[in-house]
């Protein structure tokens, strides 16, 4: 039994940590929009959880709390290891503490933030295996009697070795904050650490973007129409970005919020135009698979919402990049934004819009798209290499002297 305990310590310790570096992704940008990898919809997005106000208690995140629990777990168990009962009685104040703690943060994730962590799931599954691994123990194990409360906590408590009891309780619980001091400190060093190297990295990167793009001409097939493309923006801004984009990429989403972010930085010196390129092939000639299957759907109902108000396309096109709206709710969403579903509705029926889309979709394989998202600046491809810092380099030069 202490062997499949131990196992699922080290399993612990192992989700704990890939937990630290998903928070401190979050807490110091280290991903893209702030997001943590294991962001993948609105329910079952890790960075909710890592950035709401739960994830530390007293400025000391959460995993680094399971990292020394499992530690100290581990210690314990061979500390007992001669003594079957009170090596159980160890086990047993333990796995109390992990099933309160999975019921607490599982109230925390699901009820009050309302959103899924993955790895979070899987610390809830060890901590249940292991109570469930201790009740296994008591029954097949018929020596090993229930401890009493006071057996629990002395016994529980003294995980490091000591000449007395009281010696050991103090020594675990000391050993306990240099861990916990310890970890956190050399956790965020790392993370700062890595945001410098990375920082600088980006900074070389993205120089390298701006003369890549200043040594590249300018796409004379690449037409902007203000009367079918719809665009934010300053309509005579002296920065023109285009984006072939797909509503089903996960790339392009993440970029949806960067480019809000840099409208309002600019103002009127940028002006951000929505092109269609669609990853499937019923409304983009490019492609010989289907990809995306909603991909066409959300092209058109965007495009047909779009034709009843401009503001509309930008509303329903938010809706979709938080993954609130799809073919069952598109009444209620067009609703909801006031536009008139029975109409958008049939401008998507009867394909109104999907010409085009297609026509983007066709324009943007003729100027080299073959993947999103695709960014032209001024109608020049954004290449080597494609990254927010790479973009917001080339803007910020166009805004002080348009090219």
């Amino acid at each position: 039994m202490t062997l499949r305990l131990r196992f699922l310590a080290i399993l612990g310790i192992l989700i704990s940590l890939v937990l630290l570096w998903e928070h401190n992704q979050v807490k110091y940008g280290l991903s893209s929009g702030n997001l943590s990898f294991c962001h993948l919809n609105e329910i079952v997005d890790c960075s909710a959880i890592a950035k709401s106000q739960y994830s530390e208690i007293f400025g000391i995140p959460n995993p680094v709390l399971a990292v020394v629990t499992y530690i100290f777990i581990l210690l314990g168990l061979q500390r007992y290891r001669a003594d079957t009962q009170r090596q159980f009685n160890f086990a047993c104040f333990w796995s109390y503490l992990l099933i309160f703690a999975t019921v607490v943060f599982a109230i925390i994730s699901f009820v009050i933030i309302k959103k899924i962590c993955i790895f979070c799931t899987f610390i809830y599954v060890v901590n249940l295996t292991f109570a469930a691994v201790v009740i296994k123990w008591k029954r097949e194990n018929l020596q090993v009697e229930r401890p009493r409360l006071s057996e629990l906590l002395i016994t529980g408590l003294s995980a490091v070795e000591a000449k007395t009891t009281f010696l050991s309780v103090i020594a675990s619980i000391i050993f306990g904050i240099i861990c916990v001091g310890s970890l956190t400190y050399f956790s965020n060093q790392l993370a700062l650490a890595y945001v410098d190297i990375n920082s600088h990295k980006e900074l070389h990167d993205s120089r390298l973007a701006l003369e890549h793009w200043l040594n590249t001409p300018p796409s004379q097939e690449l037409k902007i129409d203000d009367q079918r493309d719809f665009y934010k923006g300053d309509v005579d801004a002296p920065v023109e970005i285009v984006m072939f984009s797909d509503f089903e990429c996960p790339g392009c989403r993440k970029l949806s919020g960067f480019f809000d972010d840099l409208i309002e930085e600019y103002k009127t010196k940028v002006k951000f135009i929505y092109k269609n390129f669609p990853l499937h092939q019923e409304c983009n000639p490019n492609l010989t698979t289907l990809m995306h299957p909603q991909a066409c759907y959300f092209a058109e109902l965007a495009r047909c919402a779009g034709r009843e108000r401009p503001d509309y396309f930008w509303e329903i096109y938010a809706a979709i990049i938080a993954d609130s709206v799809n073919e069952n709710n598109a009444t209620q969403v067009l609703s909801s934004i006031g536009a008139n579903p029975t109409q958008v509705l049939k401008c998507v029926n009867d394909h109104e819009e999907i010409q085009q889309v297609i026509s983007d979709a066709k324009l943007g394989g003729d100027i080299g798209v073959n993947s999103t998202p695709t960014v032209f600046i001024n109608k020049i491809k954004i290449e080597i290499p494609f990254t927010p810092e790479s973009i917001k380099l080339i803007v910020d030069s166009l805004a002080k002297s348009k090219r």
